[in-house]
């Protein structure tokens, strides 16, 4: 069965392009704001009495903007929420492999060894040379010996070569050659002193020190402040030796015990006389003649020639004589005539000793 439509008169349909009139029947509500003491909205209805000769209100054209109405107040609006601000990109960082880390790390230190190579050759040029521990030889001598001179890096000077260089001078032992930081080199010395004087043939003396190192040997016009030492004249020596250097001459090496026994006690000595091996013979500053026998216990007897000559008395100190015995006794004797001199003895061979001097 069609279904039937219900449609108006064509009176009552609106005309086109016409919107349709309101009801006259119709309330007509109307909404306005009005805050209350609560903070809320309340909506206000005005009602318009149902009148068919109520005049019509005509439809605003369609350009025309529409009236807006307010269900809240300004005061209970909602804050507005600032968007986040943007964040700035992250930069691209490279990834390094482990590998190049290690190059870059090598790469590196080689600059750091290089500029501390650099750097540390200018700090460490030698600006100035000092000398410590001479008296007879000038700062300026022994550095001129040693070869040494400044403007140079600190490195690379042989030290032990200008060590050497400085020794090749008998009265000079280098103790040592430090460097001082940053730019400085310190040269130190011992000098040795002249203790005594070989009688050699030709009237020559062999000059040596408290050790028996020989210093020179050649003429000597004074022989002040030396002891001379006789009964070695047909030994020979050299500049830069020991006069003990040979263990099997005895008589080198008894004159090097008497010499350590007498210690800081040598300035009383005179003269030593070892020409007769069965009887060594001192002198004293004071005319004292003293006799040790033979070279056994040279340490022991010069304790008791000591103690043997505080009992001398001064005024006869020029004839007193002292036998220091083998047998431990010392004997103190004033001759009542003074021995006349006599020519210095010609020097006998010791018992392992062969006449034709073979020393």
């Amino acid at each position: 069965m069609p279904i039937e439509r219900k449609t108006k008169p064509a009176a009552d349909r609106p005309k086109k392009g016409t919107k349709p009139k309101a009801p006259a029947n119709k309330r007509a509500q109307v909404y306005s704001a009005r805050e209350d003491r609560s903070g809320g909205r309340s909506p206000i209805v005005h009602t318009a009495a149902k009148s068919e000769a109520a005049p019509v209100k005509k439809a605003q054209p369609e350009s025309a903007a529409p009236v807006r109405s307010y269900a809240k107040a300004d005061s209970a609006r909602k804050p507005v929420k600032k968007a986040p601000a943007k964040k700035k990109p992250a930069r691209f960082k490279p990834q390094l492999s482990a590998k190049q880390k290690l190059h870059l790390a090598a790469i590196a230190a080689v600059l750091l060894i290089a500029g501390l190579i650099v750097g540390g050759y200018f700090l460490t040029k030698v600006k100035s040379i000092t000398v410590a521990g001479n008296s007879r030889y000038t700062a300026e001598t022994i550095i001129n010996r040693s070869g040494l001179y400044t403007g140079r890096n600190t490195l690379l000077y042989d030290l032990d070569e200008a060590k050497k260089r400085i020794e090749e001078d008998p009265f000079l032992i280098c103790t040592g050659i430090r460097r001082v930081f940053p730019s400085g080199l310190e040269i130190n010395v011992k000098e040795r002193r002249e203790y005594g004087a070989v009688a050699m043939t030709g009237g020559n003396y062999c000059v040596i020190d408290d050790t028996g190192y020989v210093l020179s040997v050649g003429k000597r016009e004074s022989l002040d402040g030396l002891i001379p030492i006789y009964g070695l004249s047909s030994m020979g020596f050299s500049v830069g030796t020991r006069i003990d250097m040979d263990k099997s001459k005895l008589r080198p090496y008894t004159v090097m015990e008497m010499i350590t026994a007498l210690g800081e006690n040598s300035y009383k000595i005179r003269e030593i006389d070892i020409s007769n091996a069965s009887n060594v013979k001192l002198v004293t500053t004071d005319g004292v003649t003293v006799y040790l026998g033979d070279s056994i216990d040279i340490p022991s007897k010069i304790q008791r020639m000591f103690k043997a000559l505080a009992k001398v008395d001064p005024a006869k100190a020029s004839s007193a004589i002292v036998y220091v015995n083998t047998s431990g006794t010392t004997d103190l004797s004033y001759p009542t005539a003074a021995p006349t001199e006599t020519p210095e003895p010609a020097e006998t061979p010791e018992p392992s000793e062969t006449p034709s001097g073979n020393e």
